[in-house]
């Protein structure tokens, strides 16, 4: 009997190792279409409102500073019969202008974030599925595609270096945007991922 537990209690150790999470986080396949089901667009967006909310958010954000509640309750309390000091002219035009100006402001700059999310969603940038180079934008990237990049361009996703037109597969990367460092970052692809992916014919793009 406690051979037969302890071997019992073996295999349920190798069955619990075995359905461990891997330390690699997620797999994809490249050139594959179901990325396009199972993991989200490249589109930014980094603008607050959009048409059909803007208003009621506008004003709920105007209603949080302190000040603006502030002179809203006097304003409210100035409303009151038996209570108001001056007429309701006067105490709602000031208040309605700070809050309107405020909405207004708002507004300016929510729609230069649209404006600026629409100039990155629609750069054009050439990628290989599998079979021919594409011109798509940026906003249709989908996970698992093989972006190409030439020098100078700008890297509009998260990605990794596959292969380098250089023959010791180095690639230097600018990071000026994300930590204000001018100096370029060196960068080296495995010479053996780059034979196993060889039959992507990036010498062809050298300029």
């Amino acid at each position: 009997m406690s051979q037969s537990n302890t071997k019992e209690s073996q295999s349920v150790k190798q069955d619990s190792n075995s359905s461990a999470p891997s330390p690699f986080g997620r797999k994809f396949q490249i050139f594959d279409p179901e990325n396009e089901t199972q993991f989200t667009d490249n589109t930014v967006h980094t603008a607050k409102y959009t048409w059909w909310n803007f208003l009621p958010v506008a004003i709920f954000e105007q209603l949080r500073r302190v000040s603006n509640f502030y002179f809203l309750f006097q304003m409210i309390m100035n409303l009151l019969p038996g209570v108001g000091v001056f007429s309701p002219v006067t105490a709602i035009i000031p208040v309605g202008l700070v809050i309107g100006i405020g909405i207004l402001k708002d507004g300016i700059e929510d729609l230069r974030r649209h404006k600026a999310d629409r100039i990155v969603n629609r750069k054009a940038v050439c990628v290989f599925r599998g079979k021919e180079f594409e011109q798509i934008e940026t906003c249709k990237i989908r996970v698992g595609d093989v972006l190409v990049l030439k020098g100078n361009e700008e890297i509009c996703a998260d990605a990794i270096i596959l292969a380098s037109t250089d023959r010791d597969g180095i690639a230097y990367v600018n990071t000026m945007n994300l930590d204000g460092e001018t100096n370029l970052k060196i960068k080296r692809v495995p010479l053996q991922l780059m034979k196993q992916l060889g039959c992507i014919p990036l010498i062809s793009l050298k300029e």
